[in-house]
């Protein structure tokens, strides 16, 4: 075997006399392996390939080290015919399948293939495997499985288990001499070889061989078809007998006559029987096609009409016999006219109880009888029909179901007119609401939206009662959005719907349960900001969405200028009393002339003078004394007109302007800058000294302008940009003095 493993394996002879030559160091007995066979069963029953089984040779404990083995297998050479080797998870080829120089394996073939050679000893019992690779047989310590061992057992061997066994190899004189082996001689298991080392340098590595079995069982199967008298009878069952006594139940046949039985112990003789109701065939034999026809057994039939089965109307005939088990039933279908019908294959005897039920029918028995205790019994006789057993079932009775849906909702599901016969059950129907309503009852007194009657016994019309959920009261504010001179106003939030749940936002969002709720009926807003609120209450419909502005505004207060001591005094109210502030700005003892704006977009109004001689403004960008923050030319230089300043065309800066007091007119600009004024016209007399003056008498976001008659300390305000009467007129100041008149959004002055 040495010398043909060699010539089988001249490329990879390097591992060959490692493995029968000894050249091998061994390693620690710790580090044990292990070789596996498998375990499996067979039935020696059936044909060859039947009888036929697969055994795994596993190698366990890691084998990433190895590339060489030897074992022998060994079994019941009396039960079991070996068949040889196979591949698993390895790629193996048979080393009898080449022969080199002339065939040799190609270079893919020797890296990724296992070579082994399997003498086998049939006489013995025992096959002796030797198995090379040029790699080790795994790359990791995982199971690997390089072959399957494949066996038949003999047809009609002995049941029971039996052990395949695996040990190491002997070899000796016989089969090794030209190897130097004179005396039997064990070679290793398996060895481990780096593939471009040298011999010398293998390892032996010591395996566990673990034997594995095999259990051979003898089981066979009865299949075929029953007929009765050459036909195939719906019912009939299979009754499996052994010595004489029925093996476990009966067995069911299938609609063509066929059955199966597996399973059986091929030690055991069976008989086959046929059942039907209460008659059981004798034992049958196959005939041709593996039919057994139980012949002999005899029939009769019942037969009868159906009187008053209405069109599409569903019934079922039932005819049941307890002393011949049968039972049997027979689907209708109504057609609208007398339907009749009969039942075959029925037993002799005279027991039947026949009866009809179904759509609208109540369970009636032969003859006319409701109660099965009452009911005629049948008989049946052998080879005949009994007719004559026949049902009147008089006008089938129907029941119209209908429903309504009442003001605010309708009706979903089922039809809303419905026919249901005597007994039967309506399709269900659901009440839905329309938006802002919600469904109260049925006017029947059933609370549920959805209902489905059942087991109707009298014509229904119900209808379904909705109801309008009021509408919750939209909320009231107070103020109600509008212009607000401080950073926040309190606003009350109210609902004229009483116990009504207030919710609000203070952004673009719409209110919503989750919502912040108003309590105390007080709610603050930031000012500028916005206010939405909503209403709930259970059983209502939610409110309208309230929503309102609150807008940040100061009005415009009047205030002088005192020239010689170049001071302001400012008023808080249009209205007499003492100055609310004062401070300086500008040269003490000049002319120049007082005006107020807003230059810078604060909200807040600042000061200013006007130098008549040189045509000239300069104005502050603070309630405070200092250095002018703008300044430039506007009107004719050496004029006695008077400066005014306001936001004219509502861009939320102010403008300038000038009075010319000889002819009563006023020249205002849009820009703080030099150029020809935007509007003109006449306010006031000619020729007076009235003092001009600008504002926002009316809250309307633009500017209007106004005069001051120093002689009587009187204000006249317009509030339009035009010609024509004062709107406005009162007094504040002291009369006959020189102080002059300003105005501006001053806030709240202390």
């Amino acid at each position: 075997m040495t010398m043909k493993i060699k010539k089988c394996f001249s490329v990879i002879l390097p591992i060959i006399p490692a493995l029968f030559l000894g050249l091998v160091y061994s390693a620690p007995a710790e580090a044990a392996k292990q070789l596996e066979m498998g375990s499996t069963s067979v039935n020696s029953a059936g044909t060859e390939v039947e009888r036929e089984c697969e055994i795994p040779i596993t190698l366990k404990g890691g084998f990433n080290d190895v590339n060489g083995l030897a074992f022998t297998l060994s079994y019941n050479h009396n039960a079991f015919e070996f068949l040889g080797l196979f591949q698993a998870d390895k790629e193996v080829y048979n080393g009898d399948d080449y022969d080199p120089p002339g065939n040799e394996p190609s270079a893919e073939t020797i890296e990724n293939g296992l070579f082994y050679i399997a003498n086998v000893k049939a006489d013995e019992g025992s096959v002796l495997v030797a198995a090379a690779a040029a790699n080790f047989l795994a790359s990791d310590t995982a199971d690997v499985v390089p072959f399957i061992a494949r066996f038949r057992a003999y047809e009609g061997v002995d049941t029971g288990v039996y052990e395949v066994g695996v040990q190491k190899t002997v070899i000796g004189p016989d089969t090794a001499a030209d190897a130097g082996y004179d005396v039997p001689t064990e070679l290793d298991v398996a060895v481990g070889l780096d593939p471009a080392g040298d011999p010398a340098e293998a390892v032996s590595y010591p395996v566990d061989l673990v034997a594995g079995s095999i259990t051979v069982a003898s089981t066979y199967t009865i299949s075929g078809k029953i007929t009765v008298n050459g036909e195939v009878i719906p019912g009939v069952q299979i009754r499996l007998i052994e010595n004489g006594e029925p093996v476990g139940d009966d067995y069911p046949v299938n609609e063509d006559g066929s059955f199966e039985i597996a399973g059986l112990d091929s030690s055991k003789t069976y008989m086959i029987k046929a059942v039907y109701g209460s008659e059981v065939s004798d034992a049958l034999e196959p005939g041709v096609g593996d039919v057994y026809n139980w012949e002999g057994l005899v029939f009769g039939s019942i037969a009868g009409t159906i009187y008053g089965l209405g069109d599409g109307q569903e019934a079922t005939l039932g005819v049941t016999s307890v002393t011949k088990q049968i039972c049997q039933t027979v689907d209708l279908t109504g057609d609208g006219s007398d339907q009749s019908y009969g039942v075959d294959n029925l037993l002799p005897g005279d027991d039947y109880i026949v009866s009809i039920s179904g759509d609208g029918i109540a369970t009636i028995y032969y003859d006319g009888q409701t109660d099965p205790a009452a009911a005629t019994p049948v008989t049946v006789t052998a080879n005949s029909v009994t007719d004559g057993i026949d049902f009147s079932l008089g006008t089938v009775v129907k029941y119209t179901l209908t429903y309504l849906a009442g003001e605010g909702g309708s009706i979903t599901g089922g039809d809303l007119v419905q026919q249901v016969v005597h007994g039967g059950d309506g399709t269900t129907v659901t009440a839905v609401p329309d938006e802002g309503y919600r469904f109260v009852q049925w006017d029947d007194g059933l609370l549920e939206a959805a209902r489905t009657d059942t087991n109707v016994e009298q014509d229904i019309t119900v209808e379904a009662q909705f109801e309008w959920m009021v509408t919750v009261a939209t909320p009231i504010f107070e103020p109600d959005g509008g212009l607000h001179p401080g950073p926040t106003v309190d606003v009350t939030v109210n609902c004229a719907t009483e116990g009504a749940t207030i919710r609000y936002t203070t952004d673009e969002n719409e209110p919503t349960l989750s919502s912040s709720q108003v309590v105390g009926d007080m709610v603050t807003i930031s000012v500028p900001g916005v206010l939405n609120a909503k209403a709930w209450k259970d059983g209502m419909n939610p409110s309208d969405v309230k929503t309102a502005i609150y807008q940040k505004v100061m009005l415009d207060k009047v205030g002088l200028y005192d020239q010689a001591g170049g001071k302001f005094y400012f008023a808080n109210a249009l209205a007499g009393g003492p100055a609310a502030a004062s401070f300086r700005f500008g040269p003490r003892g000049k002319n120049w002339i007082p005006i107020a704006g807003n230059w810078d977009l604060d909200d807040e109004n600042e000061i200013g003078l006007y130098d008549q001689e040189n045509g000239k403004f300069y104005l502050a960008g603070e309630l405070a004394g200092g250095p002018a923050a703008i300044s430039f030319r506007f009107g004719p230089r050496g004029k006695t007109w008077l400066p005014i300043a306001g936001d004219w065309d509502n861009d939320g800066v102010d403008g300038i302007g000038l009075y010319d007091q000889e002819n009563g007119k006023f020249y205002l600009a849009n820009e703080l800058a030099g150029g020809p004024s935007a509007i003109s016209f006449r306010f006031g007399p000619r020729g007076k000294t009235w003092l001009p003056i600008a504002g926002d008498w009316d809250l309307d976001g633009i500017d209007e302008i106004g005069l001051y008659d120093q002689e009587n300390g009187k204000f006249y305000l317009a509030n339009e940009l035009a010609g024509g009467p004062s709107d406005i007129s009162f007094r504040f100041g002291p009369r006959g003095k020189t102080w002059l008149p300003t105005a501006g959004k001053w806030g709240e002055l202390e």
